[in-house]
């Protein structure tokens, strides 16, 4: 078993991306919401099954903590069982957005907006304190 290197620094693109909220735009996931739509078994128009898909979601949120107890006590987290369980994550969670007709590409948009909103803010405070003080 391979460890994994949890800590790997970003890459050049995910640098560029959060140097610019104009380039949070440029993130596409339609073919792998394509994917998710092909070999997803519950329809993504039922609001009913929004507490299933949350429950499953859960459940894989909980499969990737146990991974990290094991590593926690000592086992090295496994890269492939690392990234198929995260994986899954993706999928349950691109499954409950397409119960709301949004797609991951306006989540990701906005998500990247609000953060980088957020950092802008805490750099103006930060700035302002120390010039202040």
């Amino acid at each position: 078993m391979r460890s994994s290197n949890i800590s790997k620094k970003p890459s050049a693109i995910s640098k560029s991306l959060c140097n610019s909220k104009q380039r949070a735009k440029t993130m596409k996931c339609i073919p792998y919401e394509e994917v998710v739509k092909a070999t997803n078994h519950w329809p993504a128009d039922q609001k009913s099954n929004r507490t299933l898909i949350a429950v499953a979601l859960t459940g894989e949120v909980g499969e990737y903590a146990n991974l990290l107890k094991k590593q926690t006590l000592g086992k090295p987290i496994d890269d492939q069982e690392l990234i198929d369980e995260l994986g899954d994550i993706m999928w349950y969670f691109t499954t409950l957005v397409r119960t709301y007709n949004l797609s991951l590409e306006h989540i990701m948009e906005r998500n990247a907006e609000k953060v980088l909103d957020r950092t802008d803010k805490r750099e103006h405070y930060s700035q302002e304190g120390s010039a202040n003080g």
